[in-house]
């Protein structure tokens, strides 16, 4: 079975023509730019050596994630892959390495935003700067615990009274701590 994958914007479904003018067989499957819910529908459809056709890798690449998972799919079930503006054709000898080439760039790519991430995180360390969330000291908690035991304060004055998020507030007086 051959399917068509696109994306529209405001509406307008991009490249629909190109797709048909070469491909017109095939079950065309649309999603809005900003969503991926019928990419999941088709890929949970797909069957051992069918054709997805797409007009670039843009609608594939919405997520690093999603780009992997849907690369293993296609590989693991030998789906054919074609794209129009690359000339990329999976079932030709030139592209026949296609989906283990993409996986090599999704794992360098993953590595090198886990180092940039970790020289990041060094970088503010010698700096002395807090890396996460800012750490409630027990003074605070136990301000918090008194205000609302001792004084029957409402969330949003303890919040206020403390300097903290009445998410913060909720959170340490559900612990009862």
């Amino acid at each position: 079975m051959e399917y068509g994958y696109l994306k529209s914007i405001d509406g307008q479904v991009m490249n629909m023509s190109l797709l048909f003018t070469r491909y017109s067989e095939c079950d065309v499957v649309v999603d809005p730019l900003d969503s991926t819910e019928n990419l999941d529908i088709l890929l949970g459809k797909l069957e051992e050596k069918d054709t997805v056709i797409i007009y670039d890798l843009v609608p594939l690449v919405i997520g690093m994630n999603n780009l992997e998972k849907t690369v293993r799919l296609f590989k693991e079930m030998s789906i054919r892959l074609i794209v129009i503006d690359s000339e990329i054709d999976t079932a030709k000898e030139e592209h026949c390495h296609f989906y283990d080439n993409l996986t090599c760039y999704i794992n360098s790519r993953r590595q090198a935003h886990s180092l940039v991430n970790k020289s990041i995180l060094r970088k503010r360390k010698e700096q002395g700067l807090v890396n996460g969330r800012p750490v409630v000291d027990d003074e605070v908690v136990a301000k918090i615990n008194y205000l609302r035991q001792a004084k029957k304060m409402k969330y949003r004055e303890i919040a206020e009274a403390c300097q903290v998020s009445i998410g913060t507030v909720c959170k340490y007086l559900e612990r009862g701590s």
